[in-house]
């Protein structure tokens, strides 16, 4: 924003991202992030999915976890449930 320059205006915090649909719904706001995300609301809230009117780089996701998990057999097999699962949906 700022080679544009722009800047973002912050209006609302929410502790809980799944609330933000509903409050975008019931408001003149606009929230920015990733459409699959969106697409889930769509039908259950009046809201629409517009294209960005600027540049947007692709949204990058990474898995963090504490060292004390990293050699457990458990939370290695979550983490690779949850690579599989991000991959399918980039095919979709």
């Amino acid at each position: 924003l700022d080679s544009l320059g722009m800047q973002r205006h912050i209006t609302a915090r929410c502790a809980h991202f799944s609330l933000i649909p509903s409050i975008v719904a019931s408001s003149l706001l606009v929230l920015t992030t990733g459409r699959q995300y969106c697409e889930r609301y769509v039908e259950q809230l009046p809201l629409a999915i517009l294209p960005c009117p600027v540049p947007f780089p692709r949204l990058m996701y990474y898995q963090l976890w504490h060292a004390r998990t990293h050699h457990s057999a458990a939370a290695a097999w979550l983490r690779d449930c949850v690579k599989t699962v991000a991959a399918s949906l980039r095919k979709e």
